[in-house]
């Protein structure tokens, strides 16, 4: 069961965020796998000391202020929108970048985040994040 979010959060996320139909799975426990994996993509990106083995996630949004607790919901939703957009084969690397027409293959140019960008805003300025990718100032 997810942690860090719920399926109805998620859904309403979704719906606010791109109101596409059919791109949210209509089975909630497919959800909530989706919204595990996602948390994953949270703890990675907030960093810090590994958890210990006894923990399921890095966070307990019940012990945390509100403000962090919905933040940490918002970044989750985005890792799962963004898991459902790009389709986890691409996060994997199971995807070449190539595409074929025929017998004519084309490399696409640059390389898909395996990262939402998103969720990284949703993250920003909550006071989770224990690391970023810029150097600390002297």
């Amino acid at each position: 069961m997810s942690t860090y979010t719920t399926v109805p959060a998620f859904r309403a996320y979704a719906q606010d965020i791109s109101p596409l139909p059919g791109r949210v799975p209509d089975d909630d426990q497919a959800v909530d796998r989706l919204l595990q994996r996602a948390e994953g993509d949270v703890d990675r990106a907030i960093g810090g000391p590994p958890k210990a083995p006894d923990q399921a996630r890095r966070l307990d949004p019940t012990t945390l202020p509100q403000a962090q607790a919905d933040a940490l919901s918002r970044a989750t939703c985005a890792a799962a929108l963004f898991r459902l957009r790009q389709r986890e084969t691409i996060l994997v690397g199971a995807d070449d970048g190539l595409i074929s027409a025929g017998s004519v293959q084309f490399r696409q140019i640059g390389w898909l985040p395996r990262q939402s960008p998103v969720m990284l805003e949703e993250l920003a300025g909550s006071g989770l994040m224990q690391h970023s990718g810029t150097p600390a100032s002297e």
